[in-house]
């Protein structure tokens, strides 16, 4: 997340250049119009505390090692009934930013390999800003979880018939629906 996060409700842009060796540290907070924006880009009814705290310090060959925590509170709505389910979100950020052409980026064209349990390889800075704001944005959006439940909701499964052993078909309700039409149409 850099620069090209123009779209994005909530931007805190650092200049690299003023990005040293030793740790710049920056603390940064989503005010109530971004975190109402914020809520509708992640679909959510209300994202209600966002809080970032970051140090920045230069690496070796132009690159920026970025760490923080990000804190937040967001109300989901269930999966099942809609009701609000409230979430507390507290992730750690730990990311390193390449200038254009570091060997280590990955090339459009190239085979990409992933290994699972090594180090991510490092964003592109674009520019010469890398966005704290979207950061915490994205790490936020990563964190949610995409199915939220509210306490006690569950999950009723159609059967097809009573007292049958008969599993569950996906059908099932699809040809209910359809006798029921049946029915009501003749």
């Amino acid at each position: 997340m850099t620069s090209s996060s123009d779209a994005l409700p909530f931007s805190r842009p650092v200049q690299v250049r003023e990005i040293g060796y030793a740790p710049t540290r920056l603390t940064i907070e989503a005010e109530p119009a971004e975190r109402a924006a914020l809520a509708r880009l992640l679909g959510v009814p209300s994202v209600d505390r966002l809080k970032a705290a970051f140090e920045m310090r230069g690496r070796h060959g132009g690159r920026i090692a970025v760490q923080g925590t990000l804190e937040a509170h967001v109300v989901q709505a269930c999966i099942l009934t809609l009701a609000p389910v409230p979430v507390d979100v507290s992730e750690e950020i730990d990311m390193v930013f390449a200038p254009p052409g570091d060997e280590a980026l990955y090339k459009p064209g190239e085979e990409l390999d992933l290994d699972a349990f090594g180090e991510d390889p490092p964003d592109v800075i674009e520019g010469d800003t890398i966005d704290l704001g979207a950061l915490a944005a994205e790490h936020l959006s990563l964190a949610l979880d995409p199915y939220p439940r509210a306490p006690g909701a569950a999950f009723d499964e159609i059967s097809e018939g009573e007292g049958e052993d008969v599993p569950p078909s996906p059908f099932a309700a699809l040809a209910r629906l359809k006798r029921n039409e049946a029915e009501s149409d003749g």
